[in-house]
């Protein structure tokens, strides 16, 4: 548990589209997302969560193209 952080976290390994995909990861949190509603391959987008004035954290949230069950939608299941 981290003070000022939500449970349960949704920790990502994300690749950014700009990057070939063995070039760049970012391991970050996933915010404003349900744990049921992440999925492989998800897109998410970058913002920035300002925690103190000297400490500003990025941080991932669903791009509004993710497909999420609690909108009832249902992900493409990625097959690897």
């Amino acid at each position: 548990m981290m003070p000022g952080f939500s449970e349960p976290y949704i920790v990502a390994l994300v690749v950014p589209e700009e990057a070939g995909e063995d070039t760049v990861r970012i391991t970050a949190n996933v915010m404003e997302c349900e744990a049921g509603d992440a999925y492989i391959g998800m897109p998410v987008e970058a913002v920035f969560q300002r925690v103190t004035d000297e400490v500003t954290l990025p941080q991932f949230r669903p791009a509004p193209t993710a497909l999420l069950r609690s909108r009832g939608e249902t992900p493409v299941e990625v097959v690897m």
